[in-house]
């Protein structure tokens, strides 16, 4: 039960950090349109690219167990 409860727990953190990274990605893009390097002077747009894809993955495979098996 309680392996059950930690897999849920991690689960739902991933989900929040792909829900957080999609969103700071997606305005870190408009300020640097609006403001040509002033983002990628301070930040790696590739690595929060990939921490995006990579969770957003993960959070769609996890749905799909849960669809299939109630965790």
């Amino acid at each position: 039960m309680l392996n059950a409860e930690f897999k849920k727990f991690t689960l739902d953190i991933l989900q929040d950090v792909f829900y957080i990274s999609l969103v700071s990605f997606f305005i870190f893009i408009v300020i640097e349109i609006i403001r040509p390097r002033f983002v990628t002077a301070y930040v790696n747009m590739n690595a929060l690219l990939i921490v995006v894809i990579v969770s957003g993955i993960i959070v769609l495979l996890k749905n799909n167990l849960n669809t299939k098996i109630d965790i």
